[in-house]
């Protein structure tokens, strides 16, 4: 499953991700997260710098203790989360 989120404040902005909609016995594992931020919403890439700013794929484990997990975005960020269903 993935789950996109954005970040288009100049704060860190923190929430809960809910999934009490999936079948009761069905367990959410968070993989991966791509990350995609810069330092200012007007930034972006160009002819002199065309890898300023570069997703990153990291490892994203969070503890999910029930249906729902809470994440925190830095400014200006794009994530997209994912996460296995078994």
């Amino acid at each position: 499953m993935y789950v996109k989120i954005v970040n288009t404040s100049e704060e860190p902005k923190t929430l809960r991700l809910n999934f009490t909609g999936l079948r009761k016995k069905q367990n959410i594992l968070p993989q991966e997260r791509v990350r995609f931020c810069s330092g200012n919403l007007y930034e972006d890439n160009d002819a002199l710098e065309p890898e300023r700013f570069v997703p990153v794929r990291e490892a994203f484990r969070v503890e999910m203790d029930s249906p729902s997990v809470e994440v925190t975005l830095p400014p200006y960020c794009f994530d997209v989360c994912i996460f296995e269903l078994q």
